[in-house]
């Protein structure tokens, strides 16, 4: 009976983040037409934790079409912050130019017209915007303080109707484990973070129920 005990007390022990990560915000969003904007969330008395993982979409609506200050235009900057440790990028309507420093290379670029376009969240005065679904696919980061503060911000932008940003579906979790919240994926596309380790455990409890039967025997 003992040994049956230790055994189901270590295979919970094993269960990835069960009560060891948490949720702070899901699905925050601002599709507002920001420029040269700061969007400031402060979390406070944040539970024990190491490692803090942040995921949401990007919209750069319009031309995005800076250059560096030796042109008429300076260049656009857009980037976030946690707690006061910057990320910082020189963005481009066109991706692949020498001016676009962004490490995610992976969006798409929309017009009016297009079914994704007309159903967005977001305004553009253009006609067109550039999406980055699950920007950088997260990011993930070391952290044990019990505040959080994260900054979203842009620079060397011109009017909200000739550039600006907004950002959707923002999901910000904290975890003890960083292979168990890096392995969550996108957190967008998870809406109880736990359900499968929970239902593992139930799953544990007839075999628990049946090794008893047999030491009563």
């Amino acid at each position: 009976m003992k040994l049956i005990t230790l055994t189901f007390a270590l295979m919970l022990s094993l269960l990835p983040g069960i009560a060891k990560s948490e949720w702070l915000v899901q699905n925050y969003s601002n599709t507002n037409n920001l420029t040269n904007d700061v969007i400031t969330i402060v979390f406070t008395d944040l539970g024990e934790h190491d490692y803090v993982k942040l995921n949401w979409d990007l919209y750069l609506m319009d031309t995005w079409d800076g250059y560096d200050t030796n042109y008429s235009w300076s260049t656009d900057y857009w980037g976030f912050s946690v707690d006061g440790v910057a990320q910082e990028w020189a963005f481009h309507q066109n991706p692949t130019a020498s001016a676009d420093t962004n490490p995610d290379k992976t969006s798409e670029q929309y017009r009016a017209g297009d079914s994704f376009f007309d159903n967005a969240p977001v305004t553009s005065y253009k006609g067109w915007f550039r999406y980055y679904n699950d920007f950088n696919d997260g990011w993930v980061f070391e952290h044990d303080s019990d505040t959080l503060t994260l900054t979203f911000y842009a620079h060397g932008l011109q009017s909200p109707e000739d550039e600006s940003w907004a950002i959707d579906r923002l999901y910000v979790a904290t975890s003890d484990d960083e292979v168990h919240l890096d392995g969550l994926g996108n957190l967008q596309d998870v809406n109880t973070p736990f359900q499968p380790a929970i239902l593992f455990m139930f799953a544990l409890c007839p075999l628990v129920n049946m090794f008893k039967r047999k030491s009563r025997k």
